[in-house]
């Protein structure tokens, strides 16, 4: 797999989406329900033209491109329900919520693997507190014409990190079932 090498805009704009979505996540709370769509990519487009966005805010340099879903199976304000995946993968970028009610707030940002990615425990992953960045961190309420800090930056290299180790151990999978596909002959 090719080495990537992100630009200025691309940390830009994946500041832009992080806040995008954690702006809409609590707009969520704070209406109590979801706006439709609630997931892109759509079929039709309509989320973009929704939410006033456009897709290439979701896709970035080697096929690192994000999914939103502001909810799922009618349910929101949860890891299980609110996140954005890089599409195809259990790679995903999970908001951390604090506060009840009225208060309830997204407070950061985690990303990572799903527990059931099917990875081996002892592969040597971050730790989910390096994998975790507060909105503080990540200055998602700075000024959009500053610069992204280098918190935005590890969190977007770190994605990238998981989507080759995703992409390495999906390949070894396969080679393992075509070796136990071929065995049984």
């Amino acid at each position: 797999m090719a080495v990537v090498t992100f630009t200025e805009a691309d940390y830009t704009r994946f500041r832009a989406m992080l806040r995008f979505f954690v702006q809409q996540a609590d707009a969520d709370e704070q209406q109590g329900h979801v706006d439709q769509p609630a997931v892109y990519p759509d079929d039709n487009g309509e989320f973009c033209k929704h939410y006033d966005v456009q897709p290439d805010l979701f896709m970035y340099p080697g096929n690192l491109n994000y999914g939103v879903h502001l909810s799922l199976r009618g349910k929101f304000g949860t890891s299980a329900s609110t996140y954005m995946n890089i599409w195809d993968t259990w790679i995903v970028i999970e908001p951390v919520f604090t506060g009840e009610g009225k208060d309830r707030r997204v407070t950061a940002l985690r990303t990572g693997l799903k527990a059931d990615a099917g990875f081996a425990t002892t592969e040597e992953l971050p730790s989910p507190d390096e994998l975790t960045f507060t909105l503080d961190q990540l200055d998602l309420n700075g000024a959009m014409e500053q610069l992204p800090n280098e918190h935005v930056k590890q969190m977007l290299d770190l994605d990238w990190q998981l989507l080759r180790l995703h992409l390495q151990h999906k390949i070894e999978r396969r080679k393992e079932e075509q070796l136990n596909e071929a065995d049984r002959f």
